[in-house]
């Protein structure tokens, strides 16, 4: 567990750190708690909004099922525009979808 002294004064930027540590530290165990009860679409929404946790293995689950949509929605919805690593990924997937198509 994480001890605070709630008596001795912090720095607004300390504090804040703080904070956002707890905060993700929550959203993790909520994450957990959903995953434990097979509530996996709350689950994979919530990391979604929180952007605290990505799941590679829900990324491969969707590519191995052929479900792009989904799979390019998750992706996207970690990414930040101007991040050249990150939209070679989206790249890699959209590629991988249209040479799927090409196939069938």
């Amino acid at each position: 567990f994480l001890y605070i002294d709630l008596k001795a004064p912090l720095k607004k930027k300390t504090e804040k750190k703080l904070k956002m540590r707890l905060e993700d530290e929550l959203v993790l165990i909520v994450i957990q708690y959903l995953n434990e009860n097979r509530w996996l679409q709350s689950m994979h929404s919530l990391e979604i909004e929180t952007q605290a946790y990505f799941d590679l293995s829900y990324i491969k689950k969707l590519c191995l099922e052929g479900n792009w949509k989904e799979a390019n929605t998750y992706v996207s919805a970690f990414i930040t525009n101007n991040d050249h690593t990150s939209n070679a990924v989206l790249w890699m997937l959209r590629k991988q979808f249209f040479l799927e198509a090409l196939y069938i």
